[in-house]
């Protein structure tokens, strides 16, 4: 009788060879960062986005006013302008030319705007805040 290779991720009984699949694997996957939005209306919500959606997603999908979106999330309408902490703008990837150009024209744009459309959570955005300015209708 030939032996069989061993199988990574197996375990080798007697005769037969059976997977490790651990029961609790989807208990142990990592927990979705929470982005606070404070709203038009100065009220706060604290939402759970995965890991590589954007900021205008997690508003969009969870229906908080004040991100319209209109492109949906094509960096062409500044329809998701947001203003994000000092202390948080590193955690985002720098802004591209293209979306500087849409927010130098916005109205109540300053040097912590950005477009939320191009905001891609990632793991260290736990406790990002995120204002929405009133000028996005």
């Amino acid at each position: 009788m030939a032996k069989n290779p061993p199988i990574e991720g197996c375990v080798r009984y007697a005769t037969t060879t059976r997977m490790e699949i651990d029961p609790f694997a989807e208990m142990k996957a990592p927990r979705m960062p929470e982005i606070t939005y404070v709203l038009p209306d100065n009220s706060e919500k604290t939402i759970d986005i995965p890991i590589g959606q954007t900021v205008m997603d997690g508003s969009v999908r969870n229906n908080l006013p004040g991100i319209v979106a209109e492109c949906g999330g094509g960096c062409s309408c500044a329809t998701c302008h947001v203003h994000v902490d000092r202390t948080d703008a590193q955690l985002f990837d720098e802004p591209s030319e293209e979306e500087l150009d849409l927010i130098e024209f916005l109205d109540g744009s300053c040097e912590r705007s950005r477009l939320s459309c191009q905001l891609v959570v990632r793991e260290g955005c736990d406790g990002v805040r995120i204002v929405v300015p009133d000028t996005n209708s």
